[in-house]
């Protein structure tokens, strides 16, 4: 079973909820749906009849052109696609058109009765005429004849008949304008109108209303009234329908808009007749002078053609461009011959002196480059020869010789530069012959480096070697991602920062690419830039040492002089060597005179210990001056200037040595600053040579462009010759088009004009506008059918949104079965009047339900809210007496039925004793008298104690209230009960939200919903 909470909180209106709060408020839908209908009736009853004028015009369409000629036909043709029922419509239906009606007929001016209701009730009797099936006189008092207005706004007047035929015009202001016999103009400040009558005698008295409305408002009402349709049967035929109150007035609007369509049409047609004979005048005329003109430039394009190119014939012609095609493909040949050779010497590095084709600047570089490779030569074989001098003065001890590494470095060598020579893309297979013996060698002489006496020579050479080698790898890497960055043409994306273009020797960044712009012709320079740096490094690469950062900014002319000075240098060092190594040899001698090294030894120090030597000598000479101990004394002296003069001698020496390293060092440096100048002088020499291969390679390219650019102009002139046969025959060609164009148009100016006055013919009038017999009346009666269910519709609605939007909707039984309540049904209307003897079945049967549902669960004490309904509970003590139920109803409601004491009078102490009644099968307690206290008397405490007292005596108590659900009375008795049963009459779901938490609170269904029909 579904909890109160799951009951209560489903939100929604059921659509039994509307079915029964509208079957309790029939009546006065009904009544509102009624009124509605008459309303709707008293409404179209007002209106004004229209009579529906109906009238044909028919068009004649243009026939198919009679000529041949496709050209022509393309001219003329399309004239005749057009959609006619558009036209028509579009020009009978323009304000000009309607304007000219509206002049023409004065529909300016509307004629009312000047009596509002008679005005309603001349159309009530029309309407109601025509309901009846019976004849209207369609035929006014008064009509406009003319009606000229000016104004912009609607202006009333008051007409007013006099006798002899005379009216009387007045103001909206009561101002008289004037009088003027019917039939003559009328003429004020802004209009003009005229009257004619309809009748013999006009009754003087009779009152008008004249309404002038300004011509845009009355355009504005004939479109509105007008309608033309093309017929689907017959495109040319026009249907015009007119609606209009006054039959008279439509007829003659009808009529003469299709006679002023027709006046169009035969306008039109002239105007477009003359157009066109206008038109095809000219084109003869045009044709004649185009004849003359196309002969004319046949004339001058020949004269050109001999004042440029000098020949007329298309023969001598094609003969003069045969043969410069000719000359450019032997050209083309010799140019791609040369491109072959200089293409073979750039890749193969071959040295061709006597080509001619390489030039005289090309000679003059390969003959430096043979001097260059020849000093080149030397500095290593200088090279060897010093590490060959130091293999001989030491006694090496592993397996190899001096004469057979001697042997192995001249072919060691000669692969070297071979190897360097080879192009990895143009010789890959000789380089795979070479690669077995270059490792072979270089094993060899690694061998000999990695010795143990030789490891002074080994180191430099070791890791300069590594050193260059990673410094051409890096180059060959930046090299690959500038061309890349070139390929793809984008500067703009450069993976890597300037830094990436370290030379790798010393750290620096190269200048020429530190500075330069990261543009294309940048670039292009960098490239090249490291492509030589790449060259002179693989120059470099087998030097023994290092170049010296001390010499690293000579050229090789300083490096030579340098050379020079420095050998010259040494040679004087040598040779003081060698002096000062005698000098010390002497000096150990006893008996060696020291003043003879006075030619010897230039310095300061030694002349003065050999001056002091000296002295001493020649004293030691003369002995008869000096005693024995001055003699000792002498010697000592002597003796000791020998010892400091041997010992400065012996520093002499080492610094003499020391210098002579020095100097020998820096000879060393300078072999190797010469060998990699003259390394980096071949590289620049060769890429001089191989640039200047590029430059010829490059001028052929451009010449050879040059020549297949006049290749193909000749062959773009080519493509003008048959131009000249063109013009050769253009003139027959026109001739003959132009002679039948002519025949053509003079066939269709004659065809033309018969046409056109064919069509003025044919265009007119099938069926004029003829005055039908009845108007055409609005269905009255269904749409005052409509409007009464429109009435009762929105009567509904009104209602149905008022309970609703203030949550006050009457619940259905319906609804509360949907939601899981107990509903037992509803009463029939017959319930009433019938005793519990002739109940009906369905009455029976709600009876049995209430029952079931009072006898459930033990109960003793069961509530009904009876409400505005009549009473069942003696029907149901009844039933519950049949089942031997011994029951008790109490009544607290008053009947007519005449009782003498109740229950009343017991609670109020008027009677001591409880007036209980037998009735039937079941006992009765009835009220007494008609009270408004019953929510007192339910809240006394004697009340519940009569309850208690009762509740031994009966097996059920029934407790009658003949108030609402919502009422405090039933709140109550709720309370005092333990089921209730509630009759539906106007409660809305907020009002049974006290049952519906009772039942929430008692966990069961303790509540039963019926209602009456």
């Amino acid at each position: 079973m579904s909890t109160f909470h799951e009951k209560y909180q489903g939100n929604f209106i059921h659509i039994a909820d509307f079915k029964e709060f509208f079957k309790r408020r029939r009546k006065l839908i009904i009544f509102m749906g009624v009124l509605s209908a008459v309303f709707t009736f008293a409404l179209l009853l007002t209106t004004n009849p229209k009579y529906i004028l109906k009238g044909s015009f028919k068009e004649a369409l243009q026939k198919g052109d009679p000529l041949s000629s496709s050209l022509a036909k393309s001219l003329f043709k399309g004239s005749s696609q057009i959609d006619l029922g558009a036209q028509a419509q579009s020009v009978m239906l323009s304000r000009e058109s309607l304007n000219e009606i509206v002049r023409q007929l004065g529909l300016q001016g509307e004629m009312k009765p000047a009596s509002i209701k008679k005005n309603l009730t001349n159309r009530w009797k029309k309407n109601l005429n025509l309901l009846s099936k019976k004849q209207i006189n369609a035929v006014p008092v008064l009509s406009f004849v003319k009606v000229v207005y000016f104004g912009s706004i609607t202006k009333v007047l008051h007409l007013e008949a006099l006798v002899d035929d005379k009216v009387r015009i007045t103001a909206s202001n009561g101002k008289v304008l004037g009088v003027q016999p019917i039939g003559e103009m009328f003429v004020y400040e802004d209009f003009v109108f005229s009257l004619s009558s309809h009748k013999a005698t006009i009754a003087p008295g009779c009152s008008f209303s004249l309404v002038f409305h300004p011509i845009e408002n009355a355009v504005d009402t004939l479109l509105k009234r007008l309608s033309i349709k093309v017929r689907r049967d017959d495109a040319s035929i026009l249907d015009i329908v007119y609606k209009d109150v006054n039959p008279h007035r439509g007829t003659r609007v009808l009529n003469t808009l299709m006679y002023n369509y027709k006046q169009y049409l035969v306008k039109e047609n002239d105007r477009i007749a003359k157009a066109q004979l206008q038109y095809l005048n000219a084109r003869q005329d045009y044709l004649s002078d185009k004849i003359e003109d196309t002969l004319k430039e046949h004339v001058k394009y020949l004269q050109e053609n001999l004042g440029e190119r000098g020949f007329i014939g298309l023969h001598q012609e094609l003969e003069m461009v045969e043969n410069k095609k000719r000359r450019h493909h032997e050209r083309l040949l010799d140019i791609d011959l040369s491109l072959g050779k200089l293409k073979r010497l750039r890749s193969e590095k071959l040295l061709c002196l006597n080509e001619p084709i390489l030039g005289r600047d090309v000679a003059l570089f390969q003959n430096t480059l043979f001097g260059l490779k020849k000093q080149k030569d030397t500095i290593d074989l200088r090279n060897l020869l010093r590490i060959a001098s130091i293999k001989k003065s030491k006694k090496p001890k592993h397996g190899y010789s001096f004469l057979k590494t001697k042997r192995e470095i001249p072919c060691f060598l000669y692969y070297k530069d071979k190897y360097d020579q080879l192009d990895e893309k143009i010789d890959q297979m000789e380089r795979r012959d070479l690669l077995p013996a270059f490792a072979m060698m270089k094993k060899g002489l690694s061998d000999l480096y990695h010795a143990k006496d030789l490891r002074e020579v080994r180191d430099p050479f070791h890791f300069g070697f590594e050193k260059k080698q990673r410094d051409i790898n890096n180059i060959r890497r930046f090299k690959e991602q500038i061309q890349g960055m070139l390929k793809e043409n984008d500067v703009h994306n450069v993976g890597f920062h300037k830094a990436c273009f370290s030379d790798g020797i010393d750290g620096r960044v190269l200048p020429e690419i530190q500075n330069a712009p990261l543009m294309n012709d940048s670039l292009v320079r960098i490239n090249h830039l490291l492509e030589l740096k790449e060259a002179i490094l693989m120059k470099s690469l087998f030097a023994e040492e290092e170049v010296s950062r001390e010499f690293s900014t000579i050229d090789l002319e300083t490096a030579k002089k340098l050379f020079i000075d420095y050998t010259k240098e040494l040679d004087e060092i040598i040779l003081k060597e060698k002096h000062l190594s005698y000098s010390c040899c002497s000096l150990s001698k006893e008996n060696f005179e020291m003043s003879s090294l006075t030619n010897i030894l230039e310095d300061p120090i030694s002349a003065e210990i050999l001056n002091r030597a000296a002295k001493h000598s020649l004293e030691l000479k003369n002995e008869k001056h000096f005693s024995e101990k001055d003699k000792i004394r002498l010697v000592a002296k002597l003796s000791r200037e020998r010892k400091a003069l041997s010992a400065h001698l012996k520093e002499m020496v080492h610094l003499a040595g020391m210098q002579k390293d020095l100097i020998e060092e820096k000879l060393k440096a300078l072999q190797v600053v010469m060998g990699d100048l003259i390394n980096q002088e071949i590289a620049i020499i060769e890429d001089q040579i191989d640039s200047a291969i590029d430059e010829k390679l490059q001028t052929l390219h451009m010449e050879k462009a040059q020549v297949s650019a006049k290749l193909k102009d000749l062959q773009g002139g080519m493509k003008d010759l048959p131009s000249k046969w063109l013009l050769e025959n253009r003139l027959q060609l026109k001739a003959d088009l132009n002679v039948s164009m002519m025949e053509s148009l003079t066939h269709l100016v004659e065809s033309k004009n018969v046409e056109h006055h064919l069509l003025q013919i044919e265009s007119k009038p099938i069926d004029h506008a003829y005055i039908p017999l009845k108007p055409k009346q609005p269905p009255i009666m269904l749409l005052s059918a409509i409007g009464g269910i429109f009435g009762c519709l929105l009567t509904m609605g009104a209602l149905a949104f008022k309970k609703t939007a203030a949550n006050e909707l009457p619940v259905s039984l319906e609804a509360l079965a949907f939601r899981d309540f107990k509903v037992a049904g509803k009463f029939s209307k017959s319930f009433e009047k019938s005793d519990f003897a002739s109940l009906s079945e369905k009455d029976l049967q709600i009876l049995r339900k209430l029952s079931n549902f009072a006898l459930t669960n033990d109960t003793q004490i069961v509530g009904a809210s009876l409400g505005s309904s009549p009473s069942y509970l003696s029907a149901l003590a009844s039933l519950l007496a049949l089942g031997k139920r011994k029951t008790l109803l109490i009544e607290l409601y008053h009947t007519n039925k005449a009782s003498r004491a109740g229950l009343l009078h017991y609670l109020l102490g008027k009677k001591k004793e409880l007036p209980i009644q037998r009735k039937g099968d079941f006992h009765l307690l009835p009220l007494g008298e008609s009270t408004k206290y019953t929510m007192e008397l339910l809240t006394r405490k004697k009340f519940e104690e009569l309850l208690s007292l009762l509740k031994e005596q009966y097996e059920v108590i029934l407790i009658g209230l003949n108030k609402g659900a919502c009422s405090a009375e039933s709140h109550k008795l709720l309370q005092l009960c333990e089921k209730m049963l509630i009759t539906l009459d106007e409660e809305s779901l907020d009002d049974l939200y006290p049952y519906f938490e009772w039942e929430g609170k008692t966990g069961e269904s303790s509540c039963m919903y019926l209602s009456f029909e």
